[in-house]
Formats: structure tokens, sequence, C-alpha cells
């Protein structure tokens, strides 16, 4: 009996000691290396990319011509990621051509009503609700957006910077008007 003992704790043993061997192969500790890769980016989109004016002839001697849509209220929706060691550097740039002479154009906008990270400061008067926004020239670029750094705006049709261009009449050049079909392109530039 003893020797029956003796034997079956030997195999006990034995089996208990080739189980942890097994199961410790790689050593006391295990590693796992993970990679996290996030590409640098800076997405724009203008949720309105056209829009008509509506400039009428008036049929009443004596009346101005008339804009009949001055007003165009659109959203420009941004997604950026920054470079390592550039964590607020990215900027909306907008430029404009083809307005014609006699026009007033004003760009305003207002905050995301939600945004997850840095989504940029205005600059200069393009935060003025009571100015109308502030008025753009051709052939200037203007920085609409500053202070960029890691963020999101959202995707729905109104996220995103909540941009109302405002189209008037200048009466002070009311001469320089004339019969025009020039299309006004704006350019909007987002950089990281």
């Amino acid at each position: 009996m003893k020797k029956l003992l003796f034997t079956f704790s030997a195999l006990i043993l034995s089996v208990t000691s080739f189980a942890q061997t097994a199961n410790a192969s790689g050593g006391a500790d295990q590693r796992q290396d993970l990679t996290i890769t996030v590409g640098q980016h800076a997405l724009l989109k203008c949720a309105t990319p056209t829009h008509d004016f509506a400039i009428a002839a008036p049929t009443v001697a004596g009346a101005p011509i008339t804009i009949g849509s001055p007003t165009l209220v659109s959203y420009l929706q941004t997604s950026m990621m920054t470079a390592t060691g550039f964590p607020a550097n990215g900027s909306l740039n907008l430029d404009m051509t083809g307005l014609p002479a006699g026009f007033i154009l004003k760009v305003l906008l207002e905050e995301p009503s939600v945004a997850y990270g840095a989504a940029g400061t205005r600059v200069g008067d393009f935060g003025n609700a009571i100015a109308g926004g502030q008025q753009i020239y051709n052939s200037s670029t203007y920085l609409l957006l500053d202070l960029m750094g890691s963020h999101y705006t959202q995707t729905g049709a109104t996220d995103g910077w909540k941009s109302t261009l405002t189209l008037s009449i200048d009466l002070a050049s009311y001469a320089a008007l004339s019969e025009n079909s020039t299309p006004v392109v704006l350019q909007y530039t987002l950089a990281n």
C-alpha cells in the first residue's frame, strides 16, 4: 500500500509539473504589442454648395433691381487630425472671385452646436452678428478660423459651423452695376 501511495503521489507530481511547464512555456511574463495608427487628415464639406440669389429686374419705372433670395444659410462641416507636435495649427481660409461691382457680400459664422475637440476660433468680424458678419472682396484671402486642432463637427444637415452669406446692393456704387452672369466662387481651404 505504501508503494502504491508513493507511485500515485509521484504520478500526480509529474502530471502537475508537466502542466505548469506547458502553461508557462513563454516565461513568467507575457506581453502583447498593440499598434494604434491615426492618420493626419483635414476634411471639409459645404452642406449647401450652390445658391441663386434671384436678382430681379424692376417691373415699375423708377424702382431698383431686387434680390429675391439675399441670404444663404449653409453649414461647414470639418474633421481634422493634426500632425504630431502641431496641436492647434489648423485653419480655414476663404477666397472669393466673380462678385460683380455694386454688390456687397458678407459672411457670418456661428459656432457648431456640438463639436468634439478643438474646432477653432473665429477671426475678425466673421462672428459679429450685429454687423451681419464681415464683408469680403474679390481676390482676397480671408482667415475665417484659426487655432483648429483635432476635432470633428458631426455630419447632420445642421451640424458644423453655421455660415450665413448675405448679399446686398451697394447703393453708393449702383452705377457700377450692369447686366451680368458671372459665377461667384467661394473657395474654402482647410489646412492642417
